[in-house]
């Protein structure tokens, strides 16, 4: 993107700070983090579809960029929690040693035998993240109809879901996983589509700021009250957005 989004900003840090709230011992309390997350993953498909219109490199030169931001900080946390998993915690050092390359790979989101978490709890973001990416630029490669390919992957996941709570396998596919997390991803790459269509011209601070308060309050209110949007209802707008590019 040619300017930064300040909003988002302010929406990140909204955020992070409600995931550290469910996350603190001291604080008995689930406040939105859940909620929380899946906003990161709608802004960075959001950021991503503005910005990469601009970009014109291959895959590797894509990935590079990536990983370049994203990678030496997973890397340091993860060889930290390692020490702290086997020197204070105690676990068996060599069988943690084996478990190393696939978190180093950022494999551990891929599958429900390997703890998401690992050594390092925030790190399953990023690896999910990166396999995002990857699928978001095979997906930009796609024609029109993805959009309802999208749609069609989206409901059956949402058929799917009881039979993989019956497993024991919910929390993987549902929270961790990549393939359910890119439909959350996907809904702010369409969003962004619309905003490129129909950019809202609003020059008023004030306004806007009002705009961002309301649109954070009233999702915490609809949170409080067990009030959510259907999945199904998010994935209208794809499967809609879909029929109109075939």
């Amino acid at each position: 993107m040619k300017s930064r989004i300040y909003t988002f900003d302010f929406f990140r840090v909204i955020g992070a700070f409600l995931i550290f709230l469910c996350h603190v011992t001291l604080f008995d309390t689930h406040i939105g983090g859940g909620l929380a997350v899946e906003m990161f993953f709608v802004l960075s498909g959001f950021v991503m579809m503005m910005g990469y219109g601009t970009e014109s490199c291959g895959f590797v030169e894509f990935m590079r960029k990536r990983f370049k931001r994203l990678y030496p900080d997973y890397f340091i946390t993860l060889i930290l929690g390692l020490l702290y998993m086997v020197f204070v915690i105690g676990f068996d050092f060599w069988r943690s040693l084996l478990k190393i390359p696939v978190y180093m790979c950022c494999a551990q989101t891929l599958t429900p035998f390997i703890s998401a978490t690992g050594f390092n709890s925030p790190g399953w973001y990023v690896a999910t993240l990166i396999w995002i990416y990857i699928g978001f630029f095979v997906f930009e490669k796609l024609p029109g109809i993805k959009w309802l390919l999208l749609c069609v992957c989206a409901v059956v996941l949402v058929w799917v879901k009881p039979l993989v709570n019956d497993s024991g396998y919910g929390t993987w596919l549902y929270y961790f996983s990549p393939f359910s997390r890119f439909v959350d991803f996907s809904i702010g790459m369409l969003a962004a589509i619309i905003y490129k269509k129909y950019p809202l011209n609003i020059n008023s601070k004030f306004l806007m700021t009002c705009v961002e308060l309301i649109s954070l309050g009233g999702g915490y209110v609809m949170h409080c009250l067990r009030i959510r949007v259907p999945s199904e209802l998010l994935y209208g707008y794809i499967v809609g957005y879909g029929f109109l590019c075939v």
